[in-house]
Order: structure tokens, then sequence, then C-alpha cells
């Protein structure tokens, strides 16, 4: 079986193509926990007792991520809480998460090279590509051809996603042999230059339309989320964070006061006032009920690849509310967007909306009761005045940020502010004559 397996990864690799090995050892799988030490086994019935949802993370993971994460919690266990029976679960995740994500490149030192990185990507957009390959339709695959190394279900190895794409103290795209911080835009121009743009796409569409520059946006929303571990990140952190994503080749956080925008928007002001970005599952992934509902000060959320008839790219959804946190549009245009363009943007979402069941039977959330939009593109030509004195009259105002400079350039202010587009400028982030 191991000449097997090594043959198809040299056949792949012969062809230029990602590869991926994902097995684990069946006696691994099927975890125990057996502690010859009596302090350790305690500890660990200690923590599970007070906190099953770290039970049910160590048992919905792979095996070898599963014993990293057992042994963490219990180092944590007896080490930092001692006798103290009132820790934080926040705490003993986030330190159990950075430990699973050390370990795992410790022992693959994936993020070290190329092809490592490309697989981080592959795993972070959540979804599985099928070979086209020299002409190939997809109706003539058989399962011969079917890749035998695909990532799985978040059910089925939730600290996959919950701690080896990123955390806390390392990111998705976190080199920790070279500690070196990659930002998304980054490892993203550098995958088109290896294996190109067809796998991007959206699951979630009508249309499978891979759309590069929108998964790359939903990665570094991914990314930003999760910089303050698993209680959430307050949005001026986030948003600085986000804006660190888009550079060149490393990350690099922006100073930006994005709370102070929010000023003149009395809604926007008080609901992000504590509110905290949710700590996100991969685009169109759903964390299991137990993540939910674990409690202890952590935050967890989705973010959605929409639909393409829902007239927006991506949003954040947190389970306490049926509405997005917010919405955003990508808009990845060789020339500049114009406010005609904007002015699409800013209608289609007003539109009303009748929240009808989808497929699944679900009510979907009315997108024009927005009330926070971001607006991803290349940059902007000037606006013509009529349509910003529509825009001010309406209560929606609209500031654009760079990305590179983080000089931020308020286009319209109304004086009785209900909503605000910010317009997050990237640059040709994806072009292969950006410098570092």
């Amino acid at each position: 079986m191991k000449k097997k397996a090594a043959f198809q990864r040299n056949v792949f690799r012969a062809c230029g193509l990602v590869v991926v090995v994902m097995g684990t050892d069946a006696k691994i799988s099927n975890l125990s926990v057996p502690f010859g030490d009596p302090a350790k086994a305690n500890a660990w019935q200690k923590v599970i007792k007070l906190h099953p949802v770290v039970k049910h993370i160590a048992k919905h993971s792979r095996g070898l991520f599963s014993r990293y994460f057992v042994d963490a919690v219990v180092q944590f266990a007896l080490e930092e809480v001692a006798g103290n029976e009132t820790f934080e679960l926040a705490d003993l995740l986030d330190a159990a998460f950075e430990t699973v994500s050390v370990k795992a490149q410790n022992a693959k030192e994936f993020m070290s090279t190329q092809e490592g990185r490309d697989a981080q990507l592959m795993a972070l957009s959540y979804t599985s590509i099928l070979p086209t390959w020299h002409g190939l339709k997809v109706r003539d695959v058989r399962d011969a051809w079917r890749p035998i190394c695909r990532f799985p279900v978040i059910e089925k190895d939730v600290l996959l996603y919950l701690a080896v794409l990123g955390g806390k103290k390392f990111s998705a795209y976190y080199n920790n042999n070279k500690k070196q911080a990659y930002s998304t835009a980054g490892v993203f121009r550098n995958f088109r230059r290896r294996i190109g743009n067809r796998t991007h796409g959206n699951t979630n569409a009508l249309s499978n339309d891979f759309s590069e520059f929108e998964n790359m946006v939903a990665h570094a929303l991914f990314c930003a989320s999760r910089r303050n571990g698993v209680r959430g990140i307050a949005f001026n952190e986030f948003f600085s964070a986000l804006i660190g994503e888009f550079q060149a080749k490393l990350f690099q956080p922006k100073p930006i006061n994005a709370r102070a925008l929010l000023e003149g928007y009395a809604g926007l002001a008080e609901k992000f006032a504590d509110m905290k970005i949710p700590f996100l599952a991969p685009p169109n992934a759903e964390w299991p009920a137990y993540i939910l509902e674990a409690g202890g000060a952590c935050k967890f959320g989705h973010l959605v690849r929409a639909q393409n008839a829902d007239r927006l790219d991506c949003y954040v959804m947190v389970p306490e509310n049926d509405n997005p946190l917010f919405v955003c549009k990508c808009k990845n245009w060789g020339n500049k967007l114009d406010s005609g363009a904007m002015d699409g943007i800013i209608t289609s979402l007003n539109a009303e909306y009748s929240g009808r069941a989808g497929k699944d039977g679900q009510r979907k959330p009315k997108w024009n009761n927005w009330d926070l939009a971001l607006v991803f593109c290349q940059k902007l030509t000037e606006f013509q005045q009529k349509k910003i004195d529509g825009w001010k009259l309406s209560g929606t105002g609209m500031v654009t940020v760079d990305c590179k400079t983080g000089v931020v350039n308020w286009i319209a202010e109304p004086e009785a502010g209900e909503k605000l587009v910010i317009v997050l400028l990237t640059g040709s982030v994806l072009s292969n004559e950006v410098s570092a």
C-alpha cells in the first residue's frame, strides 16, 4: 500500500500538481487516552468534565492531531491551571491549538515549501477539485482518476480547521520554522504562477465561476478573524489585520482607527462597540454544534461565499443573529471602478428581498437590512457629484482605504448616516509585477 501511494504521489508531482497526503494510522485514529501518569489522567478527566467540547474536539479529529491536542490540554491543566478549577476555556483552546499548529508544521514542514503553502490554500478554500487536465471532461472521470488525497470535511477532522489553519499566534500562512508570516495576497499570487486560477470555485454559487479575487478576499477575512484567538477580535484589530493580508508578500497590519470610521453612524458605532468578529470557519463550512455551543468566552462564526443570485459575494454570520454582521462585494475589474458601478452595488444591496426559502428550506437573511458593506476593488475613478449627493440623501456614507498606504479618503459623509460602504483599494495584488 505504501508503494502504491508513493507511486501515485510521484505521478502527480511529475505533472506539476499539488500533492496532499492526509493519511492517518488506524491505530492512532481510534483515539484512546492512556496516561501512565495518574496526575495527567486526572487532569484530562477534570478538563473534559468542566468543558465537554474538549473531548468532542479530540474525538472528531485525525489521530495525530488529537494526540497533540490531548497532550497540550493536559500540559495546560497541569502547568497553567494547577488547582484552579475556574480557568477560561478560551485560554486553554488557544494554547492547545497553538501546540497542534506548531507540532504539525515541525513534523511535516509544509509551510517551508511552495507546494505546502499551495496545499494550505486549498485546505482553507474548503473545496474539492475534479481533474480537468488536457481536455479531460468531468463526465469522463472514473474512480481511478479521482484524486485520492482530498481534505476531510470539517466534521471528520475539526482540528485541521480549528488549529492547523491558523489561530491566535500563527495565521494560516505563517511559517513557524522561518518565523515568517506570508500575506494572503502573496500566497495567492505564487499559487497562480504555479497552478493557475482554476481552484477557486465557489461551491455555493449557482454557477461554479472560479473567482480568484473573491476567494482571496474570503481567505483574508478568515485569517484576520483569528488573530485574537477563539474569543473573537475587536473591529479595530480585525480591520488592521484584514488590510495586512493584502500586502505584496508578507503580512503587515496597518494601524488604522477603523472605529473612527463608524462615528456619525449611531447604529454601527453601537453595534461594534463591544461586538467581536468571530473565529471563522473556512468559506461555506459550518462548525459542528458542539463548537458553536462551547461557551467559555469563545465566539465562533461562519464565513459564507454567497450564491450569485444573492447580489453579494461573501458575508459573516454569528449564531445569535439571522442577518449578516457585514456584507462584502468583490470587483476585480481591469479598469477603475466608477461612480456608476458603485451606485449599482449600493442599489442592488438595498433592493427589496423576499427572503424566500432556498433549496434547503431555510429562509435567507434579507440583504437590504445591511448597515456595513466592504467593497474590494483595485482602484476607483473620480466620482460624479450627483451620485455622491444621492448617497448622502439616502443616509449612505462612503470612504476608501488604501491597503498599501493606509490612507483614508471620505467620498460621501451624510449628516445622519445609517449605512456605510468601506471601499478597500487592494491594487493589482495578483499581478506578477507586484514587488515585495
